[in-house]
């Protein structure tokens, strides 16, 4: 009897270890909203290394994984164990960016992991030929290699619109709408934009009358970004070049108007710095400083002093812009 149930816990004790874990970790994941939850990358790690498991305390492994946005895509890194070095990982698309971390994970848990958790066979062996005598050194197993996203691109871009407002070119302010584009190198640092603008004034008070004044002008810009992540900073030199128009209205003293239309070219720098809100938007502010390439007077006539100077444009010229762009890889 004592026998038998000896057999019995023999049995039960040969089950238990037969279907024990190998080991245990825990997980730290941060990520944006964008991307899989933390769950996703705990089953990426789990299809790999079935015989480990996530636990909520009490792990013999630590995994940490951090996500961030780049102006390519997507960047996260992988520490096991608080090592002081991290595998980091660069990718258009987060999801791609998450296998790839979770496969990293695996690889330190287990060196011997496989991509989907399946266990490659073995090779067959292989006899050496007759004239080559055999190494009596084995040949060690490479080192799993970091993956890498062969798909990241060579160059990043985004488009979008906002308003503006400029001073100095009129006796009163100018406000309008303005669309951009720029393309610049993958990491975004050095890029070049190009903008087109439509200012007004409406009927300002000049002289004896009252005159409207427009600006229509495009602008060419180098930029650089000296800082990276949620807020980039963008730094650029930049060229204006268009038609400003003034025109007098008829009314009062000013028994004529007349229209002047002048070149505006303008050189300076701009300053602006931008914020990464969902995805790929990007909302920002900016604001420029222009000299212009010359002086503009404007003259109408009038009954009481011909040739009346209604205005002479100022030596600067201040501008800001409000505006959305859409980041594109």
């Amino acid at each position: 009897m004592l026998c038998r149930l000896c057999s019995r816990v023999a049995v039960a004790l040969s089950v238990a270890s037969s279907t024990a874990w190998a080991g245990s970790f825990l997980v730290s994941y941060e990520a944006p909203a964008s991307c899989p939850d933390r769950a996703a990358f705990v089953r990426g790690v789990e299809e790999r290394v079935p015989d480990w498991r996530v636990v909520d305390a009490g792990g013999e492994r630590a995994v940490s994984v951090r996500i961030r946005t780049t102006d390519a895509g997507f960047s996260g890194s992988v520490e096991l164990d608080g090592a002081p070095s991290a595998r980091e990982v660069d990718g258009v698309q987060c999801e791609s960016v998450v296998r790839a971390l979770a496969l990293v994970a695996a690889v330190g848990l287990d060196p011997n992991a496989v991509l989907g958790g399946v266990a490659e066979p073995p090779p067959p062996p292989t006899s050496p030929p007759p004239s080559a005598a055999p190494s009596p050194l084995a040949h060690p197993t490479p080192a799993p290699t970091e993956p890498h996203d062969s798909a990241s691109p060579a160059l990043s871009g985004g488009f979008g619109a906002g308003a503006a407002a400029m001073l100095g070119p009129a006796p009163s302010a100018l406000y309008g709408v303005e669309v951009h584009a720029w393309i610049g190198s993958a990491e975004g640092r050095f890029l070049a934009r190009a903008l087109g603008a439509r200012l007004v004034t409406g009927s300002v008070a000049v002289g004896s009358g009252h005159a409207r004044f427009e600006l229509t002008h495009g602008e060419l810009g180098l930029c650089y970004r000296p800082l990276r992540g949620t807020v980039r900073v963008t730094a650029c030199a930049v060229t204006d070049l268009g038609q400003i128009q003034a025109a007098g209205e008829s009314g009062g003293e000013l028994v004529q108007g007349k229209t002047s239309k002048r070149l505006w070219g303008a050189s300076g720098a701009r300053l602006g710095a931008g914020y990464g809100l969902l995805g790929p938007l990007e909302v920002g502010a900016n604001a420029g400083l222009l000299v212009p390439w010359k002086k503009q007077g404007y003259f109408f006539e009038d009954p009481v002093s011909p040739d009346e100077n209604l205005y002479e444009s100022a030596p600067l010229a201040i501008d800001f812009r409000l505006g959305a762009t859409v980041i594109f890889p």
